[in-house]
């Protein structure tokens, strides 16, 4: 009879410290693995990923940056990026005034050579120097700018859309 409570006990603190220390490990700093500038006009650059100039974008200026995981929860997705908006902006050499997209993707289970893998829907990195260039497509977060610097996120999880206003607050449109 005792050891049954002693079972108890010990279920009843896992199922109490798995989520926290899950948590815990989504704290952990966000890792930028990778980041790639394409363009329109570089058909080799896009992948298949965006034909032509379907969304818009007078210049067709793509973005991809490959991180090791994001925070949690969306709000805090789009707070990270925010936070590292001037940093990725001057390591791709994204220039002011321009419209752009930037792909936020997860790397999931690494990087992987395509010729070995099983899997058809990659994306590749031309920047990554290895044969372990492509990642499973597993795309997290997307960011639209205007010419005039209107931020847009969308979440591939997630059927809002959300926008960063001029007076800096976040808005939510389904």
């Amino acid at each position: 009879m005792k050891s049954m409570k002693t079972v108890y006990k010990i279920i009843a603190i896992g199922l109490f410290v798995t989520p926290f220390l899950y948590y815990l490990w989504t704290l952990r700093p966000v890792e930028i693995l990778s980041e790639e500038a394409l363009y329109n006009s570089d058909p080799q650059g896009v992948h298949g990923l965006f034909i032509g100039n379907e969304s818009g974008f007078p210049g067709g200026y793509y973005y991809n940056v490959v991180v090791d995981h994001l925070p949690l929860t969306k709000w805090d997705q789009v707070h990270w990026y925010i936070v590292m908006e001037s940093e990725i902006k001057v390591s791709l050499h994204i220039p002011d005034k321009i419209a752009h997209h930037i792909s936020i993707w997860d790397v999931g289970g690494g990087f992987i050579n395509p010729h070995r893998s099983g899997d058809g829907d990659l994306v590749c990195f031309r920047n990554i120097k290895s044969e372990n260039n492509c990642i499973e497509k597993n795309h997290r977060l997307s960011i639209d700018v205007s010419e005039y610097g209107q931020e847009k996120f969308d979440f591939s999880s997630d059927d809002r859309t959300w926008i960063l206003t001029k007076q800096g607050e976040l808005v939510t449109y389904e």
